[in-house]
């Protein structure tokens, strides 16, 4: 895929040395909200975390979730020219 295009690599999370794509950030992100509602009402009945600061936790990631699909439509929407500024 040519450069500026969304599936641009976003730059290597420290100590990988690979290059991370916005499409696989946002699958990465997905996984671990639908992991998180999985778990978080285990961990309430438990006592692990307050049903509150569970809600805050999976609005969180929900709101990147959405930063980034709307960052990733907006990218795909762009020619590589403008991306790039010319």
């Amino acid at each position: 895929m040519p450069p500026g295009r969304a599936q641009r690599a976003i730059g290597a999370p420290p100590g990988t040395g690979t290059p991370v794509t916005l499409a696989e950030a946002l699958a990465e992100l997905e996984t671990e909200l639908a992991a998180r509602r999985r778990v978080y009402p285990e961990w309430i009945q438990r006592g692990r975390i307050q049903p509150a600061e569970a809600d805050r936790r999976l609005a969180r990631i929900a709101y990147a979730v959405r930063i980034l699909w709307s960052v990733q439509e907006t990218a795909s929407q762009r020619t590589p020219a403008r991306i790039n500024g010319a």
